[in-house]
């Protein structure tokens, strides 16, 4: 099967991005617990993220692909943004919250190692975004030995593998909750052999479309049923609501959009300005918490009313967007271009956000 245009799935990457977003401004409801509850369950967005990372990984895989080629791009695609959020990130520490500053963890993050040390301290330092690049870069050290075992399984076996990914992903977030509060954090959210069991499902996905499998439900519905499960996160115990609760509706979301997308079926999400938004979306999850640390930080606004924090996170958004796309149009593209070479195809993303090019097309 050919590389179609992913475009709704683009689009939804922004949603993604935006969940994460209205997590970190959550405490702006916090007179109001059921709706900072509410706003805090935008951190299943990471969730969505690593499903369409190993989605988009596997719809893009060229059967002649070497491991050496693939490490290449991803290293083209992500690394100039990172680099470049962290070294921001560091100098806003350094203004704004020099106590934070710490050399050794601060150096982790810029490794992308951080998310192995079951310390918050370590994982969430510099950036707290990072820990999820972190994850991503051990998915990308395993992708080409997985797809070797996973693409040559027939129908059955890859059905069986889902299934059994599925119950062991929920499994693990049920078992989380017997441990003590630091070390459960770590288990069931941070922990990248963890999170690889939501990549590898996403790679199973796109295996099941390059064979032709269609799900049976529109677009709409199954965005209708991701919304349902993130309102219900909140009914469930921490942290088993931050995967478990959303793992299978934001699969079939994934599914029923690149369906749509391959099959030219409607889809509300391929609007050009939702398109673009999807494109900025990963320079906009690694600079928003920046923004936050700038705006808050340096307009004083830690002990603002209600309103007047209210009027700062809409404030914070923009300005998130808007240097965004200042990243992804002056460093993202020259850099991936400049890294790439010569006669390169270009591939999605598989950070939390991005955009990219199979076939010479874009893919997502």
């Amino acid at each position: 099967m050919g590389r179609g245009r992913l475009d709704s799935l683009t689009s939804l990457r922004f949603g993604a991005a935006l969940l994460v977003f209205v997590s970190h401004a959550s405490f702006v409801a916090y007179p109001l617990p059921a709706l900072a509850a509410l706003m805090d369950a935008g951190r299943v967005g990471v969730s969505y993220f690593f499903i369409l990372s190993g989605f988009v990984l596997t719809w893009s895989r060229r059967p002649d692909d070497r491991p050496g080629s693939f490490y290449r791009r991803r290293a083209a695609r992500i690394l100039p943004n990172h680099v470049a959020a962290w070294a921001l990130a560091v100098l806003t520490l350094v203004a704004f919250m020099p106590g934070a500053f710490g050399a050794t963890r601060d150096l982790a993050s810029l490794l992308l190692l951080q998310a192995w040390i079951p310390r918050p301290g370590v994982y969430y330092a510099t950036n707290p975004v990072l820990w999820s690049l972190s994850c991503e870069a051990f998915f990308y050290l395993c992708f080409p030995a997985i797809s070797r075992l996973v693409s040559p399984l027939q129908r059955p076996a890859r059905r069986a593998l889902l299934a059994t990914l599925i119950v062991t992903s929920i499994a693990v977030q049920i078992a989380a909750l017997q441990l003590a509060p630091p070390l459960r954090e770590w288990v069931a959210y941070i922990a990248p052999p963890v999170r690889l069991l939501e990549f590898v499902i996403g790679m199973v996905l796109a295996l099941e479309l390059r064979e032709g499998v269609r799900l049976r439900l529109g677009v709409v519905p199954a965005m209708a049923l991701a919304c349902a499960a993130i309102l219900a996160v909140p009914l469930f115990p921490d942290p088993l609501g931050r995967v478990a609760v959303t793992l299978i509706p934001f699969a079939a979301l994934i599914a029923a959009a690149a369906a749509a997308d391959v099959s030219g079926a409607a889809s509300p999400l391929r609007s050009r300005v939702l398109v673009h938004l999807g494109e900025w979306s990963y320079a906009f999850f690694l600079l928003h918490l920046l923004v936050f640390r700038v705006v808050w930080a340096g307009a004083g606004l830690a002990r603002a009313s209600t309103p007047v924090a209210a009027i700062a996170v809409v404030v914070t958004l923009g300005l998130s967007i808007g240097a965004a796309a200042a990243m992804h149009v002056l460093l993202e593209r020259p850099a991936e271009r400049a890294l790439r070479g010569p006669g390169r195809v270009r591939l999605p993303v598989l950070a939390p956000a991005g955009r990219g090019e199979g076939g010479g097309r874009r893919a997502v």
